[in-house]
């Protein structure tokens, strides 16, 4: 630590006043390896910054799901999650986050509707009727925004976050927030051309799935470079962004791709904010 932080009784850093610190950022890590036996990409995150799996073409025209997820969304919509968090012990967890709607006119948002029953089961009554019942759309596939708060009482330390883990936010860590990543390790085909894609919520947010695995296949058809093909998927993404989410609520956007042919790889990034 230098000089200007701390670390409290629980090992939570916070300012040299006794201040939490509420900054953080997702991550993910993405490493493919040619080995004698195959190619394989290992996936690290921590996180809602997706890594997903797009082949050349999908297997045939009733293949609806022509992508893979490597990375695992860690929000407050996904049970696992809220099952993680229920588990922690309530000795080191007293007080624990809670998982929540967010909904027009609310004044906190710890006065959100909740997102699981007791049993880990999501409320039908929101997964029915969303919007009948407040639920604002967050993104293009119309899911519902959540966030992960804690309850009213806490003063401080009051967190109110979209993920359930990420590197930093360190006060939110005592109530179950973790830095622990999903790792996994997906075989991949040797014998067609794939394509990686990393990308910030703010990439994602502006697309189906679908749609955007239509729009990696009609670039990989025009065999453009992958560094124009990153470009162009960007400008679509924010123009995407600003029509529907205006410049006051546009999110930053990155994006990574990673184009891995039969016996070669290549890569290119670019931001915006």
């Amino acid at each position: 630590l230098d000089s200007n932080h701390i670390k409290d009784s629980k090992g939570i850093v916070r300012t040299r006043s006794g201040l939490p610190i509420r900054g953080g950022t997702t991550g993910t890590i993405v490493v493919v390896i040619f080995g004698v036996d195959g190619k394989y990409c290992v996936t690290a995150n921590v996180g809602d910054s997706d890594a997903i799996l797009f082949p050349a073409r999908a297997a045939s025209s009733d293949d609806h799901q022509s992508w893979d997820h490597l990375s695992v969304d860690h929000g407050p919509d996904r049970e696992s999650e809220f099952r993680r968090v229920l588990l922690l012990p309530d000795s080191l967890y007293p007080i624990k986050l809670m998982f929540v709607y967010d909904q027009a006119d609310l004044i906190n948002r710890s006065d959100g509707a909740l997102v699981f029953l007791k049993d880990g089961t999501k409320d039908p009554k929101y997964v029915k009727r969303p919007w009948k019942n407040g639920l604002r759309p967050h993104n293009f596939r119309y899911e519902p925004a959540v966030y992960a708060v804690t309850p009213a009482s806490v003063d401080t330390d009051a967190t109110a976050i979209a993920v359930t883990r990420s590197l930093g936010d360190f006060a939110a860590h005592q109530y179950g927030l973790s830095h622990e990543p999903d790792v996994s390790l997906q075989h991949l085909d040797s014998n067609t051309n794939q394509t990686i894609v990393i990308g910030t919520d703010g990439v994602w947010d502006c697309w189906k799935f679908e749609d955007f695995a239509d729009l990696v296949r009609e670039y990989n058809d025009q065999n453009v470079s992958i560094e124009h093909f990153t470009e162009q998927i960007l400008e679509k993404t924010i123009e995407r962004a600003l029509s529907s989410f205006g410049q006051a609520k546009y999110d930053d956007a990155s994006l990574v791709t990673i184009r891995v042919g039969v016996q070669s790889m290549n890569s290119g990034r670019v931001s915006r904010s």
